[in-house]
């Protein structure tokens, strides 16, 4: 009988002392994603400016580096589970982590160029930084009509004639993408670079937004 209770014992330790472990890999933190990210993903901030970027943060400093290229990158945001930098003057980034159900996550990362119109592309993850070749059921911008007519609309109002005349002013299609801060979401539009003020507001007429929700495994139109 003493054995029985040794035996059991001995297990129920055994499970409290390596649970601790498998926890802290499961709820990795969006720090530890960070710094552990490989270089060649920005190759501009190595290990140790990772690291130097989220200590300022974690101490409620500036939190700014010099990078590899001799230009400026700041964190500007940082959860558990979404971050947001400004990598340089002509490019942004976000990084949010998407649940799976499992325990474990995807790394989605979202990175925008600004020359000056906003350009987007979308990259994944696993959660040891190995790329996935997927999109998710997010869109993907082939520069073709495809494109613009998924993200324009016609108006209850307008005419046909009207709306043909603002579609032909979308050139090039360029699609911008934003991650949620607070939600694991997404929302694309389309990018007007060679547009004039005034006409950026007639063609906002037809423009739609599209908001996609993950769901686990994939992205969903909501």
């Amino acid at each position: 009988m003493k054995e029985k209770i040794l035996l059991v014992t001995r297990t129920v330790i055994l499970i409290l002392l390596f649970t601790p472990i498998y926890s802290s890999q499961a709820k990795r933190t969006m720090r530890e994603v960070w710094v552990t990210m490989p270089d060649s993903v920005i190759p501009y901030l190595n290990h140790n400016l990772r690291v130097e970027l989220a200590d300022y943060w974690e101490m409620k400093a500036d939190a700014k580096v010099k990078n590899r290229l001799d230009g400026d990158t700041r964190l500007v945001k940082m959860s558990d589970n979404y971050m947001e930098l400004k990598l340089n003057e002509s490019t942004d980034a976000s990084i949010r982590l998407l649940s799976t159900g499992d325990s474990t996550y995807i790394i989605c990362m979202v990175k925008t160029f600004k020359a000056p119109a906003e350009e987007s592309s979308v990259m994944f993850f696993s959660s040891d930084w190995k790329p996935l070749g997927k999109n998710f059921g997010l869109p993907t911008n082939n520069c073709s009509d495809k494109t613009k007519e998924m993200f324009t609309e016609v108006r209850d109002t307008m005419t046909t004639e009207l709306y043909d005349r603002l579609y032909g002013m979308i050139e090039p299609v360029m699609l911008k993408a934003a991650l949620s801060e607070t939600e694991e979401t997404i929302v694309f539009e389309l990018s007007l670079p060679f547009l004039t003020k005034d006409e950026k507001e007639e063609v906002s007429l037809i423009l739609r937004q599209r908001k996609f929700k993950w769901d686990g495994k994939t992205f969903k139109e909501c």
